[in-house]
């Protein structure tokens, strides 16, 4: 896979302050996991016990807690080390006997443990959820990825530590939270740092690589997040945040204090994917490529609490970034609202200094005193910012019927939906259960757009807009032709909110050419979901991101993440997705660097995702769900296919993206080099997996023909297979691969069918190999051979069938190759064969 394109330079976003933060302070629902409340040690030892076997959300009752005894501490048995069932939790701060109240706080919950930990040693191991507790641990805290059957996703594993305080770390060799993401296989997923404090820990590992938080990345790539953290005072040998970064994975920091450490307050050892963000850090070591904006090193003014002083004012009092990466925490460390005024503050504590003008929509009406239009027509003049709050009264849902178009929107602002009383943001992992109690409808014909940036704005104009619904407009339910690092977060186009029918939309959400760093959704792909949107019923596109116009670049780096798209939501029903298909493609793209993670495209009329224009390059297309989801349900998209390249798109990367039962091919690139397919699911589309070129499957032919320059992926050829054999339990699939000299990546596939035209399926990944090929015959060619040995092909009953991709080192990748049937030779009936 070629790198991850990411942006570097992230411009600062104008926030939404108390608006959304108010009403979101509650703790996101765990609903999968066994909640076990715990009110002693003894209850402690027996819920981490059955935390290895059982998704367990473990609510701690206000108190001190020791580890001494549990399976946490590796020196007791069983030696195989701690761990965490996947989606399993470790939450404190509960306020009585029945967990039924919580006030997460500093000191109010306390684990600790005063036992050696041997270096090698894991308290846990695999995916965890932590929260709200202060370690005070001697030897600290170790967490290791997790590839083993003990989580059901074995090539992902992910850890978020939010809301936590470490503190009094003694241990020569430890640091008060090291992550090990060193596993014998690949393992990609997150680990993400939020609102947390590490303060006056003395200890370290005597070595340069020591930190108060350390990450030693060896394996896989996960991407490592840092948001509103305070790491502050460590001495002994310890640094602030240390990554040793072995795999060149991506770093995120926004709005983080590292300062007054006894080391580097900030150490990225390799790498070229760092992004860093209106941090603090007095002192940094970088071995890589870093991109760092809105930095300072001056003192930030905490007092002995650690919180910024208010007078003087500190320097990073209103100062931070609402657009952070996986999206801006609700509240901060001791549970006040994380933004006041018109930006965050850095750190882990937000103060009580607002410099935010505010503006109160209090009628419905369509103009007039206390509306929408008149709220922006002032806050347009305020080029400083203003927040724009809905205090319209006790009743949910308020319809804003327009007679005319909202005024464009020319200065920074925040029009903050959830503000309004009744509202509630999403809190499902997998729908949209918020509650949104404003609706923006055009009561006329022939209304342009719902909320409209017109071209021509300085870059610093930033629009958040979060829980609105949209009805009836012409053209878009919100357009954003200039200004950068806009938010749209929570809104709803199509179908019914809350009980009002929503008129369709001729487009869903555009942003325009040059429109750069704006964030639709705002979680990561795994564990992020407030933000969520439903974006459908739309008569033409669901999302576009514009090509070229006049002078003008195309839109780049935005991501839309974690979106429902084309496919809506309903709680009461026993399917509960239903059709909210957008008319044409569910997204277009027509310009760079964008990312797309974890979404849900279904039903559009058009391509799942369309690719389009040599502008659209290097984009990044990671675990969405396109045509189907977990029931396996047919949800395909439309009249053609799950993803279309086409008019010279290049060089995107297409990764871990489930596309099934599509009413066309999986992925059809027309046009257009170096796009990258490597590991998605592709599975009963009514076309090919994967076609190139013209429909139908392209046979093997001269892959060094002058012709192919301007060839869809340059019309690579595909693997042959010619063997998949051995026992119930282990086996070997043979091949060869013909193409231009050069070194190739050979991916292995097997399903439970074939597609019906021989070619395909590419149900389920499960090996790799390279073949390099050397000696070309008269054509230029070469043949090379591949046998991948030692497979463990399991549930081979149910998923028999092989096939096989190439990828070159440019990204292009061929079409799935012809599928054999794997043939099981175990002699005996017992199993036992040589």
């Amino acid at each position: 896979m070629k790198p991850n394109h990411v942006s570097m330079a992230r411009a600062r976003l104008f926030g939404m302050g108390t608006a959304v933060a108010l009403l979101m302070v509650g703790q996101a629902a765990y609903a999968d996991a066994t909640p076990v409340c715990v009110t002693s040690d003894a209850e402690l030892v027996s819920a981490l016990s059955l935390a290895q076997s059982t998704a367990v959300t473990i609510q701690l009752m206000q108190d001190t807690y020791h580890l001494n005894q549990t399976v946490w501490n590796a020196k007791l048995t069983p030696a195989t080390r701690g761990k965490f069932r996947d989606g399993s939790s470790l939450l404190g701060g509960y306020t009585n006997v029945t967990c039924s109240g919580r006030n997460i706080g500093v000191n109010n919950t306390i684990v600790t443990d005063t036992t050696s930990v041997p270096d090698d040693a894991f308290n846990i191991l695999g995916d965890a959820t932590i929260e709200g507790i202060t370690f005070k641990l001697a030897n600290g805290l170790i967490i290791g990825a997790d590839s083993t059957a003990n989580n059901p996703l074995p090539n992902k594993s992910k850890l978020t530590v939010r809301r936590n305080v470490f503190t009094e770390s003694t241990g020569v060799m430890k640091q008060p939270l090291e992550i090990d993401w060193n596993e014998p296989v690949s393992v990609d997923g997150t680990v993400r740092f939020v609102d947390n404090l590490v303060h006056d820990n003395s200890g370290g590992g005597g070595s340069a690589n020591s930190a108060a938080i350390f990450v030693e990345v060896i394996g896989g790539k996960p991407t490592i997040e840092l948001v509103n953290n305070t790491i502050v005072n460590n001495g002994g040998s310890l640094g602030g945040f240390g990554l040793l970064n072995l795999s060149n994975v991506p770093v995120f920091a926004d709005n983080n204090i590292f300062f007054g450490n006894s080391s580097s307050d900030f150490a990225v050892f390799f790498g070229t994917q760092n992004t860093l963000v209106d941090n603090v850090m007095g002192t940094h070591d970088y071995v890589g490529t870093v991109s760092a904006s809105g930095t300072t090193t001056a003192n930030p003014k905490l007092d002995s609490n650690f919180r910024p002083i208010e007078s003087p004012i500190s320097n990073v009092i209103n100062t931070g970034t609402a657009n952070v990466t996986g999206g801006l925490p609700a509240t901060d460390l001791s549970g006040r609202a994380r933004q006041i005024g018109s930006v965050p503050d850095r750190g882990a504590f937000e103060s009580t200094i607002n410099d935010a003008i505010i503006q109160s929509v209090t009628s419905a009406a369509d103009s007039g005193v206390g509306t929408l239009r008149a709220a922006i027509t002032s806050a347009n003049g305020n080029p400083a910012g203003t927040l724009i709050l809905f205090n319209l009264g006790q009743n949910c849902p308020y319809t804003i019927n327009l007679q005319s178009q909202l005024p464009n929107i020319t200065a920074p602002m925040a029009i903050a939906g959830y503000s309004q009383d009744g509202s509630s943001q999403n809190d499902s992992p997998e729908g949209f259960n918020a509650t949104i109690c404003v609706v923006l409808k055009a009561a006329v014909a022939n209304i342009s757009d719902g909320l409209f940036v017109p071209p021509g704005i300085s870059d610093s104009l930033q629009l958040q807009v979060s829980g609105l619904a949209f009805s009836g407009f012409t053209h878009a339910a919100v357009s954003m032709y200039s200004g950068s690092a806009h938010t749209v977060t929570g809104i709803h186009i199509g179908g019914n909110s809350n009980g009002v029918v929503l008129d369709p939309v001729g487009n869903g959400i555009i942003i325009g050419p040059g429109v750069h760093d704006v964030k639709i959704g705002d979680g990561d792909t795994f564990s992020e979901f407030g933000g969520r949107n439903i974006i459908g019923s739309a008569i033409s596109r669901g999302i576009v991101l514009d090509g070229v116009t006049g002078i003008s670049v195309p839109a780049h780096d935005n991501k839309i993440t974690n979106n429902l798209i084309g496919v809506g939501w309903n709680i009461a029903g026993s399917g509960n997705f239903t059709n909210r298909g957008n008319g044409g493609a569910g997204v277009v793209i027509a310009g760079y660097n964008n990312q797309m993670y974890g979404n849900v495209i279904e039903y559009n009329g058009g391509y799942g995702i369309d690719l389009t224009s040599t502008g659209a390059n290097n984009n990044y297309i990671l675990d969405n769900k396109i045509g189907y989801l977990d029931s396996y349900t047919n949800q395909g998209n439309g009249n053609h296919g799950g993803i279309l390249i086409e008019n010279g798109a290049h060089d995107n990367d297409l990764v871990s993206n489930s596309i099934w039962f599509n009413i066309g091919t999986g992925i059809r690139v027309l046009n257009g080099q170096g796009n990258s397919f490597s590991g998605n699911q592709l599975f009963s589309n009514d076309g090919l997996g994967i076609d190139l070129a013209a429909e139908g499957v392209t046979a093997n032919d001269n892959d060094t023909d002058p012709q192919a320059v301007d060839y869809a992926n340059r019309g690579l050829n595909f693997p042959v297979l010619t063997q998949a054999i051995g026992g119930h339990t282990i086996g070997t699939v043979s091949g060869t691969f013909t193409s231009a000299p050069g070194y190739y990546y050979i991916r292995l596939f097997r399903s439970s069918s074939c597609d019906p035209s021989g070619y395909g399926e590419a149900e389920f990944g499960f090996d790799s190999t390279a073949v390099s090929l050397t000696t070309a015959g008269p054509d230029g060619q070469a043949t090379g051979s591949f046998s991948v040995t030692n497979l463990y092909p399991t549930n081979l009953p149910a998923v028999p069938y092989m096939t096989a991709i190439a990828i070159d080192s440019a990204g292009n990748t061929s079409e799935i190759s012809q599928c054999i049937l794997y043939t099981d030779d175990t002699i005996f009936a017992d199993g036992f064969d040589n």
